[in-house]
Formats: structure tokens, C-alpha cells, sequence
């Protein structure tokens, strides 16, 4: 499994999410062809998720392979499986 910062570094205010994804929302503004399409609709053109979207799949990917030992981190440590 690869995984990224994302994991160790998650942004919990919004105003740190929105700058973070601005990043991101002006690159593919400067994209030939979709400078005055909405960042929603880039995004779907480009076939890649928001940067949000991105860390909560790396997160949810990453309590998967600890609940079912896909990793050397112990469950019991971070859960509590009921």
C-alpha cells in the first residue's frame, strides 16, 4: 500500500482546507481550455478528485488495512472493534 503525508498531515480547519485546495483550483484554471469552466467541472474533465476527496479515501484506505492487519500497526491501539 502507498501511502502519503496526507496520513500523518490532515488539515482540520477550513480555512487550512480552502487554501490548501486553492492551490490546486488555480493550477487547473491556467489549463488551456478550462479557464472559464467552474473548479467543479475541471475536476471532472480532468478525471481527478479535490484534494479533500483525496485525503478522506487516504484515510478511510488507511483505518481498512489497520482494522484488517494490512499493516504492522496494532487495531487495538486506534479501535475499539465491536
Amino acid at each position: 500500500m502507498r501511502l502519503s503525508c496526507t496520513i500523518v498531515w490532515n488539515p482540520q480547519y477550513v480555512c487550512h482546507i480552502f487554501n490548501i485546495e486553492s492551490v490546486q483550483r488555480r493550477f487547473t484554471k491556467h489549463l488551456t481550455g478550462l479557464r472559464n469552466s467552474t473548479y467543479i467541472t475541471r475536476l471532472s474533465k480532468l478525471n481527478v478528485d479535490s484534494l479533500e476527496l483525496r485525503r478522506l479515501k487516504s484515510d478511510l484506505t488507511l483505518v481498512y488495512c489497520i482494522v484488517y492487519g494490512l499493516t504492522i500497526l496494532d487495531c487495538s491501539q486506534f479501535f475499539y472493534v465491536i
